[in-house]
């Protein structure tokens, strides 16, 4: 888990998420990456029961699964719990 988020885009993409549901496409354009980039990291967080997806109208929209991990200050205390 520590080597999943130990990737500054991951962490980006984490704590973006910590102030609410976000588009790929606004991750995208927050992270200045391409899309195949956006979607690899977001895959490996999916995966790893991070964030989940759902779908509006044909576009993803991305969120924190652990509402324990909206404060900023406790996500180390919440994977050090898995």
């Amino acid at each position: 888990m520590y080597k999943l988020l130990g990737n500054p885009k991951r962490l980006e993409i984490l704590y973006r998420l910590c102030n609410g549901e976000c588009s790929l496409k606004e991750l995208e354009e927050m992270l200045g990456a391409r899309k195949t980039n956006t979607v690899q990291h977001l895959g490996l967080m999916k995966l790893a029961g991070i964030v989940r997806v759902r779908y509006q109208y044909g576009c993803a929209i991305y969120s924190i699964v652990d509402n324990r991990l909206i404060s900023h200050g406790q996500i180390i205390d919440v994977l050090e719990l898995d």
